[in-house]
């Protein structure tokens, strides 16, 4: 759209305006046309959604939705009063580096709550899908952190030499990216399927424990600390996904996988203040190489349970 409306209207705010608003529009017409299309297969299925019922269902997600928005300009606000205005320019480098990493995730896991919702009342589809979005994460989450690892020295390259501190800041943030990104299954799993409260307590909990954390950690460690309380958060809510998901059957062989993962990416994260990282450091590259590894090795020894696992719930 912003391609089309400057060709319409040139390089001005009038066309930049259009293309902001033509996205949404679109998008809400096309959703109403889908939504319309559900709701006629739900009238001929004799189901009725009242609007109380429909509020009370929406309502934690919509409150959730503007969780995040909330952490992330309390973090900030907290790091500037802690530590002044120096320190959110180090933090807001390695956060922009760190949102584009995200994207991946976030988009991971959209595909993973569609494919949820919709085989959730078919247990072999449901145990096949878990199964599935597993093996991804299987190869995402080693190589993102080696790219991610390699990627951090050049952050001084692509901003300015007076970004290197960002480096340290930015390889915990690609610690929480990988935290976020093993605990998918789970966290997914709780949203799609179980009470909409229970995802309501979870992220309240992991925003709680986010801006608490920053309070407290950077008068400390300053840009680190708020990268630090974000993982925290992260942390959390991956941990409370776990312990919801903990009698699923479903997760019966992947939980022990996961919760080796986020142990050795807390060894990685543990690291990396003993490690050289103004420059491109071989110990600080092969720490992130031996995780990797060691992740892949813990996937691949775990498949066999876990093809096993999925061969049994599809027989029973």
């Amino acid at each position: 759209f912003l391609l089309i409306c400057r060709q319409a209207y040139g390089i001005s705010e009038l066309g930049y305006l259009y293309a902001y608003i033509s996205g949404p529009i679109i998008g809400f017409i096309f959703s109403s046309i889908l939504v319309n299309l559900q709701l006629s297969l739900i009238e001929q299925s004799g189901k009725e959604i009242g609007f109380i019922e429909l509020f009370r269902e929406s309502l934690p997600f919509a409150i959730d939705s503007t969780l995040a928005p909330i952490s992330e300009s309390a973090t900030r606000i907290i790091l500037l009063v802690a530590s002044g205005t120096v320190a959110v320019a180090i933090f807001e480098v390695a956060w922009k580096v760190f949102i584009g990493g995200s994207a991946i995730v976030r988009a991971i896991r959209k595909s993973m709550l569609s494919t949820y919702s919709s085989k959730k009342l078919d247990r072999d589809k449901m145990s096949a899908s878990i199964y599935d979005s597993r093996k991804l994460i299987i190869w995402l989450a080693p190589l993102g952190i080696v790219c991610g690892s390699f990627g951090s020295f050049l952050i001084p390259f692509v901003f300015s030499k007076d970004y290197m501190e960002s480096i340290p800041v930015f390889v915990i943030l690609l610690s929480t990216w990988a935290v976020m990104l093993v605990g998918s299954s789970q966290q997914v799993f709780v949203q799609a399927l179980q009470h909409g409260n229970r995802f309501l307590v979870l992220t309240g909990i992991g925003t709680l424990i986010q801006i608490s954390s920053a309070i407290l950690l950077t008068e400390i460690f300053e840009a680190r600390g708020a990268s630090l309380s974000i993982l925290a958060g992260q942390l959390a809510m991956i941990s409370i996904s776990i312990v919801l998901t903990w009698n699923s059957e479903y997760f019966i062989k992947l939980r022990l996988e996961t919760i080796t993962s986020l142990i050795l990416i807390l060894v990685f994260v543990s690291l990396t203040p003993f490690l050289d990282m103004v420059s491109i450091s071989f110990d600080f590259i092969m720490c992130a190489i031996i995780t990797s590894v060691l992740m892949i090795i813990i996937y691949k020894r775990m498949e066999g349970d876990s093809l096993f696992l999925l061969a049994r719930s599809n027989k029973f």
